[in-house]
């Protein structure tokens, strides 16, 4: 395995994490409305049922998405803090 790459992709993975969470704690009322708008474009084509949307639009807006995407960035936080202290 190539450790720069993985290194790299770990990184890129984590700061995405922490970035995408910054948003959703920072600009809600935005989060919302693209959530909102990710939703309507999958049942106006009929991809995902009305009902499935619902479901997924309250993950997104509740505290799931919330908790995955924390629980994300603080296991690449270890991750890199760990990789560098090998070193």
């Amino acid at each position: 395995m190539n450790s720069k790459l993985d290194l790299v992709v770990i990184m890129t993975l984590t700061a995405g994490c922490w970035l995408w969470l910054g948003i959703m704690f920072a600009l809600p009322k935005q989060w919302a409305r693209l959530v909102d708008r990710e939703n309507e474009f999958w049942a106006k084509r009929g991809w995902v049922p009305g009902m499935l949307t619902e479901l997924v639009k309250r993950f997104e807006k509740g505290w799931g998405l919330k908790l995955f995407t924390g629980i994300g960035a603080g296991l690449g936080t270890a991750v890199l803090i760990w990789f560098f202290r090998q070193r």
